[in-house]
């Protein structure tokens, strides 16, 4: 009975484990309210998911607004429900940053002593069972009469039977050490069934034998803040899916490694995230806008030889538009740097920005969930990507679904990868890089990732055949953070004094 209780006991903490999502904290908005607090509790909460989902479709500028915003989130549809986080901190104004403070210790230390629980009670069941199960097993053999030819003392049977049972449970525990793990944190778009990740974890582990584990969010830039959180103790071996708008981010941190200059070769010339070589770019693509020509009823060449500057001041577009948030997502942040490229003085920018923010029904917090507002028809126009087109053309044969060219050109998005230099795995990520760029995965991302293959000679299907290339407009991207930080500044305060 003393060692049932302790079992009972022991089991509390692992019922308390198994509830859904326990440990994931969402912070929203009142994050730089308590940068400390987040960095005294991050290394013992290195096992708890950490998630900054800014989900804020409207400024709020009014309580009904938050409330607006909050209805929106919990949408049975969306991906950013507020259900699906285990916890959350709301700020910006209507519920107290200080209170949400308060909640987050509070919250943070719990979540602490259960990690720390855990751990320690997995040890004081497993040495219970290694000293009990051989006892046991040499009880069974007293009870049949298998003892009495042996001509051992119990105690030299039981520690004969500890002793085999020690290196079969060890071996067990690090079969899968044997074979490795690779960890990729990415977002949630690249993953999933019928996704490029698909086809890349079914190529990885066929060549390895290891087991591809992905670690994915909402957004590239959430799985880069959570890397930055982790630092250098960060589970991740590599970072796929960071894209030109956050790159300077990444290489600010220190974190990322240099990759070798032969992954590099079988590239498109001008293909590149970085001058120093820490990403390995895979697939690149057009921002353009996209419109629903039996909601718009017009052909692009209806619309003329527009500019973007011309079609932002559009008044058919009012209440029309969703785009996405460029504090939180990497094309919302890309169509902000493409605007500031095109108005090129900062007058000129506010005023553009001041216009065009009326003309939008809401801010996405990233693609998927702006794509999903436009397929739904509660917009007309999104922000995507010229080959989203192809998509639709390739999957449903639909030729609705049009994009307008601009006379000056588009931004061209790269998307690549990055190897942690805390990683231990440099084998695994090696044959990663390799069939990240092999014509076997290459040849799969027009018709998976929507994009284009960044390795040369690659064949494309005939819907991409189809569809405009537009002329590239090429941005450094490669500013400080403390430039993008700026900027962002500024665009929410212009925003924000919008009629």
């Amino acid at each position: 009975m003393k060692w049932l209780g302790f079992i009972l006991f022991s089991s509390i903490p692992f019922a308390l484990g198994s509830l859904p999502n326990l440990g994931i904290v969402e912070i929203r908005d009142c994050t730089g309210q308590f940068t400390n607090e987040i960095n005294k509790y991050q290394d013992s909460l290195s096992r708890v998911t950490w998630r900054y989902d800014p989900i804020m479709t409207q400024y709020l500028h009014t309580q009904e607004s938050l409330k607006e915003t909050l209805s929106w989130a919990n949408r049975k549809d969306s991906d950013h429900k507020l259900s699906s986080v285990d916890y959350h901190l709301l700020g910006n104004g209507f519920e107290s940053c200080k209170a949400a403070k308060t909640a987050f210790i509070a919250r943070a230390k719990s979540i602490s002593l259960l990690f720390y629980l855990i751990p320690t009670s997995l040890f004081l069941l497993v040495t219970y069972l290694i000293i009990m199960i051989p006892m046991a097993f040499h009880k069974l053999d007293s009870l049949l009469g298998f003892s009495s030819h042996r001509n051992l003392s119990n105690k030299n049977i039981t520690a004969d039977k500890m002793l085999w049972f020690f290196v079969f449970f060890i071996s067990l525990s690090s079969a899968n050490c044997i074979a490795g793990t690779l960890n990729v944190y990415t977002y949630d778009a690249l993953t999933g069934k019928s996704s490029f990740g698909e086809v890349i974890k079914k190529a990885f582990e066929a060549k390895t034998g290891a087991t591809l584990k992905w670690v994915s969010f909402a957004t590239g830039g959430e799985a880069l803040n959570q890397i930055i959180i982790e630092g250098k103790k960060t589970n991740a071996d590599i970072l796929l899916g960071i894209d030109s708008s956050f790159a300077n981010r990444a290489v600010e941190t220190g974190l990322f490694s240099k990759i070798s200059s032969t992954f590099f070769l079988p590239l498109q010339t001008g293909i590149k995230l970085d001058e120093s070589s820490l990403f390995l770019p895979f697939d690149y693509g057009y921002l353009a806008f996209m419109f629903d020509s039996k909601r718009v009823h017009k052909k692009p060449s209806d619309f003329g030889d527009l500019s973007l500057a011309q079609f932002l001041n559009l008044v058919e577009l009012n209440k029309r538009i969703v785009i996405e948030d460029p504090r939180t997502s990497s094309i919302g942040f890309s169509f902000l740097r493409w605007t500031e490229q095109n108005f090129k003085k900062e007058e000129s920018l506010k005023m553009a920005w001041k216009m065009f923010f009326p003309k939008l029904i809401t801010l996405a917090p990233g693609w998927t969930a702006a794509y999903g507002m436009f397929l739904k028809g509660e917009a007309d126009w999104v922000l995507s990507y010229t080959t989203s087109r192809a998509y639709h053309l390739e999957k449903e044969k639909k030729d609705q679904f049009q994009f307008l060219v601009f006379s000056e050109g588009h931004i061209r998005q790269v998307e690549g990868a990055g190897v942690l230099k805390g990683s231990s795995n440099k084998a695994l990520i090696n044959s990663f890089l390799e069939i990240l760029i092999s014509d076997q995965v290459q040849s799969q991302i027009a018709t998976t990732q929507w994009m284009y293959p960044a390795k040369k000679g690659i064949e494309l299907p005939e819907s991409f055949n189809s569809i405009p290339v537009p002329k590239a407009i090429e941005i450094h991207y490669l500013f400080s953070e403390k430039k993008r930080k700026m900027l962002i500044k500024e665009w929410t305060q212009w925003v924000s004094s919008s009629p």
